[in-house]
């Protein structure tokens, strides 16, 4: 999703590529005819790869008939194109055309990326549909659909291995990561447990380059990778075959479809023989001959429409689905920005405040520090391995010391989260003393400056309900001084504050991030410490 998702902005247990299989290119133009059409009236067609060849094949057969608009000919020229880079290329260099997206996704990622088009774009139908599927070979198929009786919710966020295709360049890894964050619905640490799911999805995350998993299942069934497809590349894979190769599983409820929407881009200063020979084409598209070329193609004529017998259903199942609805652009810009935040891992550090007041009632039956143990344990929990992230406690003892103890260092969660975890377990424990804010706010920029990695977003998350209380230490001005002078906008190492409660000093809080161009937050009732604390680490990936 990123040029899926990107357009609206951007290892592994399992690493394959899904590349399309049985799809002949086709000529690199359409008009073939043995009468030559001077000064005609050209159309141009874009389409998505899974569907050049039938269109192309459509083109020729219409443009040997001799079609004319206001007596002049019309040509056709067929071109093949990824929908993300499509909506790119057209959002800059807008033309007249009839583009065949393998989902109206794109259509309305379009809108959204050239405002100026919103009125030139209209769709008229679709030329078929393709729902997505769990390909497995054969011999693993039962096991497979025994997980998809969860539906996808549970293929893609259980404990089975699924790759998808990568969500930022494919219509099938985008539509995969929707549906997680439709399961996943609203709640007040749903962007978190997002970013989580998406860092274990991101993990498997198909590339472009290397063997496919169609490759792998013909060679190495019993070790080939499952991995979320679409019907079409499962019967296109199985083309030409004694036996399927490769099994198409269908998990349980809505299911994303890639539904091949007829899309008109007219300008407002098109031609009007151009706006008419679309008009032609696309009624070309609605015919009898059309929907079987489709359906030649793999694809069914509706969602609630099982495949043709034969060939064209080898390895799918004769079953309907049910479409899941389109997303809105609300969810797919949330999706978008967490998938970056899930693959742009963070180098955070985490220093929570452990003076006496934080053992204080909170409102619900835990005390302040037992709710952000809580929350720091969930964090610890959701994050992606791809992380890197460290533990402090800090308040102020007499006689002196350092404010802050290093409860675990700054170290890649893959390899530490058993020990993050345990070191939050131990935050009650370590109640006692005064606030010693400024001093830990140093140390900790110092620690992950030290620590810098340009690869990930730096962070420190400093959590506190009170104001600094370290006659010892530095003052805000000071603190607030060293933080300006230290920031490298090259290098940038940001402050996130989150206050508790009335007594936490907000206007120092709000100093400190200000000086490290962070965000600052007020958490007023202690119960939303947990949401609090897992939507700001988000929010600054």
């Amino acid at each position: 999703m990123i040029a899926a998702l990107a357009v609206v902005i951007a290892a592994a247990a399992v690493t394959v590529t899904v590349l399309r299989t049985g799809q002949p290119s086709g000529p690199p133009a359409a008009a073939s005819s043995s009468h030559p059409c001077l000064n005609g009236v050209p159309l141009s067609v874009i389409t998505a790869p899974q569907v050049q060849a039938a269109t192309q094949a459509l083109a020729d057969s219409w443009v040997a008939t001799r079609p004319t608009v206001n007596g002049k000919c019309v040509t056709v020229t067929v071109d093949q194109e990824n929908p993300s880079a499509a909506v790119q290329s057209l959002g800059v260099l807008p033309a007249n055309t009839v583009w065949i997206p393998d989902s109206r996704f794109w259509a309305d990622q379009l809108r959204a990326a050239s405002p100026k088009l919103r009125s030139a774009v209209t769709i008229s139908g679709s030329v078929g549909s393709s729902p997505l599927v769990v390909a497995t070979a054969p011999s693993r198929a039962a096991s497979i659909a025994a997980v998809a009786k969860t539906g996808w919710a549970g293929v893609l966020m259980g404990p089975a291995v699924v790759a998808v295709p990568d969500p930022l360049s494919t219509t099938e890894g985008a539509l995969s990561a929707l549906a997680v964050q439709s399961a996943i619905g609203s709640r007040p640490d749903s962007s978190a447990m997002l970013v989580g799911a998406f860092g274990r999805l991101a993990s498997t995350a198909i590339e472009e380059d290397g063997p496919t998993g169609f490759e792998a299942m013909q060679n190495s069934p019993a070790s080939a990778p499952v991995f979320v497809a679409s019907e079409q590349d499962v019967v296109q894979a199985n083309r030409g075959k004694k036996a399927p190769m490769a099994k198409a599983v269908y998990p349980d409820g809505p299911t994303p479809v890639l539904d091949f929407p007829v899309v008109r881009i007219t300008l407002p200063n098109a031609d009007l023989n151009v706006a008419a020979a679309q008009a032609l084409f696309v009624s070309q598209l609605g015919s009898t001959s059309a929907r079987m070329a489709y359906s030649d193609a793999g694809l069914r004529a509706d969602p609630r429409l099982p495949l043709g017998p034969g060939e064209n259903a080898i390895g799918a199942a004769q079953r309907p689905v049910t479409a899941a609805s389109s997303p809105a652009a609300t969810q797919v810009a949330l999706a978008s920005r967490l998938w970056v935040a899930a693959v742009k891992p963070s180098n955070l550090l985490a220093a929570i405040d452990v003076s006496g007041s934080m053992g204080d009632a909170s409102g619900t039956a835990l005390s302040k520090i037992a709710l952000a143990a809580a929350a720091a344990r969930t964090a610890m929990t959701i994050v992606p391995d791809s992380w890197t992230i460290g533990l402090w406690a800090f308040s102020a003892h007499d006689p002196p010391a350092t404010d802050w103890t290093e409860l675990t260092p700054l170290a890649n969660v893959g390899s530490s989260r058993a020990q993050l975890a345990a070191a939050a377990a131990t935050l009650p424990g370590r109640v006692g003393g005064n606030t010693g804010l400024y001093d830990t706010a140093w140390a900790a920029y110092q620690d992950v400056t030290r620590n810098y990695n340009p690869a990930d977003v730096n962070v420190v998350a400093l959590l506190t309900d009170g104001a600094n209380v370290d006659p010892n230490g530095i003052d805000l001005p000071t603190l607030t001084s060293r933080l300006k002078a230290a920031y490298n906008p090259a290098r940038p190492v940001r402050i996130v504050t989150i206050g508790i409660g009335a007594q936490a000093d907000a206007g120092a809080l709000q100093a400190i991030s200000n000086a490290t161009h962070g965000q600052s937050y007020l958490v007023l009732n202690p119960a939303d410490i947990k949401s609090v604390l897992l939507q700001s680490i988000v929010a600054n990936n």
